[in-house]
């Protein structure tokens, strides 16, 4: 129950998150996070940054513009359920001929006289209102849960604006992963059709068998399959970017080598309570319990009495018994005294409703602290990552440089000179790979953190709402 209090009371407009937390980008374009981000341009560059890229996300992915126009809806509803409340004014008219003149005789002493009802042509106009003067609660029972699933529904803007976040920046350095797993498969083909050529001249000499070029012409496939697959790959990881970009099929960007860093809090306990405090999801299943239990009040406020002013104007076209307008004021009572069995249904419904929701309140609290524990450890391994394949990318570099003194001394072929760049190629895509990677899971423990909001998009200006 603490949790739910604590995740009720937080804000979902909130631009700031807990001081331990410091998530960095580090961008070519300089930017920090805290900076306002410039409006996409409408025309967007061949080449990105990852804020770029976000910025044009956010105002043109059309999954985040239906999360807008559900927000717009369900605050719409709060409108219309407080409305109930107020007075209402109704104005109504007609006109009309008929015949024969309806009329009637009056016989007094002395004289006798016709008295016209009607008249051949006749029009009204009249003006009704109605003033709820006590409504039971109703109204407050219902503007409360309209209310509460305004909230949910910005609760879920929220997380479908965590979530593209995510996906932009794990598509982002997918399209640059992928691009280095290209950069090394041709280099790996360069090698293989090296190979090939050496073999195939020494197969002329006599010093290789007929088995070695066909060895040779079967790495050569090979390679050529391997670049072929991750060009492919990398044609699919810029369609997924354009697509969470919300860009049209034809339309296509290249990334910038950004990088991403996060500060881990002290802990898993204080990493689980920030996240607890910010993911917008269990924000917005706070305020769907908040919908469920004001839904009870409402069922119980159907079996109370309503009391209402009413009263009415109108004006007409005179005849010899009706004046040309009349009046009325008046007090109307109305009480639902065989409503109970309903409204008690209905309470058992939203009861109910409580109950579940606080069920599933507790296992996504559950697990959420197993995400940030998993993102942690994931985060963990990447660094782990990038540093041995650093010292990869370094003992590569060394045998490349050995090579090429001994290439230029005579003493080493083209084919193993050509062989060494090759792996030397691959070992700077794979330690460039592991960056990205590194990108990705501190990008993955932000979402974890459900800060991703508050590390690339500017801090709303709107004040927090209670």
């Amino acid at each position: 129950m603490r949790r739910a209090r604590m995740i009720r009371q937080a804000s979902l407009r909130a631009g700031t998150v807990a001081a331990c937390i410091a998530v960095a980008l580090t961008a070519v374009t300089g930017r920090c996070p805290g900076e306002e981000q410039p409006a996409a341009s409408p025309v967007l560059a061949e080449t990105i940054t990852l804020g770029e890229a976000m910025a044009h996300a956010i105002n043109h992915n059309p999954q985040l513009a239906a999360a807008v126009a559900g927000v717009a809806g369900a605050e719409a509803a709060v409108s219309a359920a407080s409305a109930s409340g107020r007075p209402t004014f109704t104005l109504q008219g007609g006109a009309q001929a008929q015949s024969p003149i309806q009329q009637i005789n009056i016989q007094l002493p002395g004289f006798e006289r016709s008295v016209a009802i009607t008249t051949p042509e006749s029009a009204r106009a009249s003006l009704n209102v109605t003033w709820p003067l006590w409504t039971g609660g109703r109204v407050s029972a219902a503007t409360a849960v309209s209310r509460a699933q305004a909230d949910a529904a910005e609760g879920d803007l929220q997380q479908a604006t965590e979530q593209l976040l995510y996906l932009v920046a794990a598509s982002y350095y997918g399209v640059l992963s992928a691009q280095q797993r290209l950069a090394a498969a041709d280099a790996g083909v360069t090698a293989a059709a090296e190979t090939l050529r050496t073999v195939s001249r020494a197969r002329s000499a006599g010093t290789a068998t007929g088995a070695d070029v066909a060895n040779a012409e079967a790495g050569l496939k090979r390679a050529e399959q391997e670049a072929v697959a991750a060009r492919n790959s990398l044609d699919n990881a810029r369609a997924r970017l354009a697509l969470h970009m919300g860009l049209g099929p034809a339309q296509s960007v290249s990334p910038i080598s950004d990088a991403v860093d996060i500060k881990q809090p002290a802990g898993d306990d204080e990493a689980v309570e920030i996240a607890l405090r910010t993911r917008p999801e269990l924000i917005a299943l706070g305020y769907r319990i908040d919908s469920a239990r004001a839904a009870v009040e409402l069922a119980r406020a159907d079996r109370n009495p309503t009391l209402a002013a009413v009263g009415a104007y109108q004006i007409q076209t005179p005849t010899d018994v009706q004046a040309s307008h009349s009046e009325f004021i008046g007090v109307q009572f109305s009480w639902p005294v065989f409503s109970h069995p309903r409204s008690d249904a209905n309470q058992r419904q939203a009861g109910a409703a409580v109950e579940q929701l606080s069920h599933t309140l507790n296992d996504l609290e559950r697990t959420i602290a197993v995400q940030v524990a998993e993102a942690r450890r994931a985060l963990d391994d990447a660094r782990a990552s990038v540093a041995a394949s650093e010292q990869a990318s370094l003992a590569a570099t060394q045998v490349h440089r050995r090579a090429q003194a001994a290439y230029a001394a005579g003493t080493l072929t083209r084919q193993e000179l050509t062989g060494a760049e090759a792996a030397l190629a691959e070992a700077q895509a794979r330690h460039q790979q592991a960056l990205y990677g590194l990108s990705i899971a501190a990008v993955t423990y932000a979402r974890a953190l459900g800060v991703l909001r508050q590390t690339f998009l500017a801090p709303s200006e709107e004040a927090s709402r209670p």
